[in-house]
This record gives C-alpha cells, sequence and structure tokens, in this order.
C-alpha cells in the first residue's frame, strides 16, 4: 500500500464528512463502505480522530404505571360484567372471556400480580362450569314463569341443553329457586 493511496482515501473521506455533517458515525460506515473498511484497516487511530463524536443512546424506559392500571382494568371489567349479566343469551363469565373482549388478556395472564383490585374482583365474578349452568338455568325458570306460568325442570334442562347426571347435582338449587322465587346471593350456587 502506498503513501499517496492513504492520503487519497483521507482526503475523500474528509470530503465526505464536510459534505455531511450531519451523519453519525454508522451512516457513514454504512453509507461508504469502502473508505471506511480501508481507513480503518490502515488507519485506524486517525479515522477515530476525525469521526463525529460518539452520540449516547438513549433507552427510554416506559415505566408502567400499576396502580392507574388496575383501576382502569377495574372499572373496564365492571362495566363489561354488567353487559354480559344482562345479555338475553348469556356466555360463560371467565377471567379468558374478560380479558379477550378488553384486549388485555395477556397482561391479565401475566402481570395479575400487579393488579391486585383486577385480580379481586375476577376471583368474585368469574363462573365455573357449575355455577354457570345454574345461572343459564335461573335465566330459563324466569323465562318460562312469565311466557307459561308453568315450570317444568325436565323442560328447564333441555332448553339449557345441560346433561343428565350434570343436572342431577344442581337440581336440588333449581328446585328451591322455583319455591322461593328468589335469589339469595349466599345462596345463589349451594343446594
Amino acid at each position: 500500500m502506498t503513501a499517496s493511496k492513504l492520503d487519497a482515501y483521507k482526503n475523500e473521506f474528509i470530503i465526505i464528512i464536510q459534505k455531511h455533517p450531519q451523519f453519525t458515525r454508522m451512516q457513514l460506515r454504512k453509507t461508504y463502505q469502502k473508505e471506511y473498511m480501508f481507513l480503518y484497516r490502515h488507519d485506524k487511530e486517525w479515522l477515530f480522530s476525525v469521526l463525529p463524536a460518539l452520540q449516547k443512546r438513549y433507552n427510554e424506559v416506559k415505566t408502567i404505571d400499576w396502580v392507574k392500571r388496575d383501576k382502569q382494568y377495574s372499572n373496564a371489567i365492571k362495566t363489561l360484567y354488567e353487559q354480559l349479566w344482562a345479555s338475553e343469551q348469556p356466555v360463560r363469565i371467565t377471567k379468558t372471556l374478560i380479558g379477550k373482549r378488553l384486549r388485555i388478556l395477556a397482561n391479565i395472564e401475566r402481570h395479575l400480580e400487579q393488579l391486585p383490585i383486577t385480580k379481586c374482583l375476577l376471583e368474585q365474578i368469574t363462573e365455573g362450569v357449575e355455577q354457570f349452568q345454574i345461572r343459564r338455568c335461573y335465566k330459563i325458570i324466569d323465562n318460562l314463569k312469565h311466557e307459561l306460568n308453568d315450570v317444568k325442570l325436565w323442560r328447564v334442562q333441555r332448553l339449557a341443553g345441560i346433561k343428565s347426571k350434570d343436572f342431577k347435582q344442581i337440581r336440588p338449587i333449581l328446585e328451591r329457586y322455583l319455591q322461593e322465587g328468589k335469589i339469595n346471593e349466599q345462596q345463589r350456587y349451594k343446594a
């Protein structure tokens, strides 16, 4: 390698830097690879002395206000719960259903420990299969009372689509509901 070739690359690189003063080191290296690599291999000290100063990277760390998010989630869940409870076609209220409808399923699954109000609320309002079957039967009983004034449990079972073995378990609860005509919240799912 001759000194004149090295000087030619140095002069060319100085012109490049003057032509593009806004370029960072990385942009110079990517745009003018041939010149940069030649100077890097043959006169690294000179190259680093003429390159623009290193720019510090700023990693903007976004901290999440979990208390605020917890309140937002719990309010949204309460609203959705009321809508689901009042809907004409009952659906089983689960953590997954709520998470999907509100588009917060990932946070509910991964960060529930950081959302104590939401966690407590979900524990209170989510239903097991049996609880959902009972609620569905209550709704059917109410509709049959309103329409026919005559409620037969076999008809309730058929309309609810519950298997006989499962219906045997919830039958005493439904019989008590038919006799009393209302739901005692403490006894809602108990025989």
